[in-house]
């Protein structure tokens, strides 16, 4: 019935699940056809967490998540925080379809617990990936842009101020810190931070702080057969983020699968169809930073900064948490940084095609 488990007391979660299915006020199934599997701890090392899955009639059911190890506080908190997101969201009325349902967050057999509805359908990068026609490309970037939109207009009314403070903290020490892994890229980090403040107002630039996913990606968004996306992996979320953090990040995952492509059929794409493919992103990029900023209330003039606060934010993430290795990270770092102003995202985007 039950292939792997990790840990006794990961067992015994599933077992104490299974003990107080109605209690826990799960779906009114037949038990006798479920099967369960790993899907994957969601970090590496000791605060990772883990992940379930749970299949009825061979579909996806319910998402279990728990902390690898019980000593683990980030991992703890990091759960938390993602029930916390789900519930909140769950009032929120034009997004609650958009966000996995949380059924229940509490110690099951000595372990924190999340058990949430498992979001059926296509990944989103497959989607992107398989998509061969420019407009249909364009049509579901869209899509995945105008999500993103929606969930930064969830804020707490807080707001943030781009002055000498933000950039010297949020973009010149963790910048910075990309050159004491990487001495030769230095100088490249200092041209693009000088290029991108040299076109910058002087004035100081209010924006409101907003919900970030701090992971919106394809790979974390799905398509169901009736056209729902929903959006899993929540567990880094605030309500308290800056934004355009998430939309740069998707849009520059979106154009790694599908510039690289993730399928045997993609990775024969001439070099032509690649940079066909790079346009689409770009024109639907432009299109969508314009139409972001307008309904979120932010200047597009700070869109540049913000963009390296996101470099910033990214390269640090993957030199100092460790978790992709230091040569992936290079290769990712160097092509980030390599962007002058005044259209850093773009320039990054082309560096990364190579066109």
């Amino acid at each position: 019935m039950f292939e792997i488990y990790k840990r006794p007391d990961h067992t015994e979660i599933i077992k104490s699940i299974m003990m107080d299915w109605t209690g826990l006020g799960l779906p009114d199934i037949d038990l006798t056809k479920l099967n369960c599997k790993i899907i994957s701890p969601r970090k590496q090392g000791f605060n990772s967490l883990m992940t379930f899955m749970m299949y009825y009639n061979k579909e996806p059911l319910i998402v279990i998540k728990t902390p690898k190890f019980s000593e683990s506080k980030i991992a703890i908190d990091s759960l938390q925080n993602e029930a916390q997101t789900l519930k909140t969201l769950a009032n929120a009325a034009t997004l609650k379809d958009n966000v996995p349902h949380l059924y229940n967050y509490s110690p099951i057999a000595g372990l924190p617990t999340m058990i949430t509805a498992a979001a059926k359908g296509k990944m989103f990068n497959q989607v992107i990936d398989e998509e061969e026609h420019p407009s249909g490309l364009d049509a579901f970037l869209t899509r995945g842009a105008q999500l993103c939109s929606s969930f930064a207009k969830v804020n707490s009314g807080s707001s943030f101020v781009i002055d000498d403070h933000f950039i010297e903290n949020s973009v010149k020490k963790p910048l910075m810190l990309v050159g004491e892994y990487f001495p030769q890229y230095v100088d490249m980090i200092e041209h693009s931070v000088e290029q991108v403040l040299s076109a910058a107002p002087a004035d100081t630039i209010s924006v409101k702080r907003c919900l970030l996913h701090n992971d919106f990606n394809p790979w974390n968004i799905i398509l169901s057969g009736d056209n729902k996306m929903t959006v899993i992996d929540w567990e880094d979320a605030s309500f308290e983020g800056l934004p355009l953090l998430d939309l740069y990040n998707y849009y520059t995952i979106a154009h790694r699968i599908m510039f690289k492509g993730e399928n045997s059929y993609s990775s024969s794409r001439t070099r032509e169809q690649k940079k066909l493919r790079t346009e689409v992103v770009l024109r639907n990029f432009n299109t969508n930073i314009e139409e972001y900023c307008a309904i979120n209330g932010i200047p597009k003039r700070a869109s540049d900064i913000l963009f390296l606060a996101y470099a910033a934010k990214a390269s640090e993430f993957f030199l100092v948490e460790k978790r992709r290795s230091i040569t992936y990270a290079e290769s990712w770092v160097s092509m980030l940084l390599d962007a002058a102003a005044p259209r850093c995202f773009e320039n990054f985007v082309k560096k990364l095609a190579g066109v």
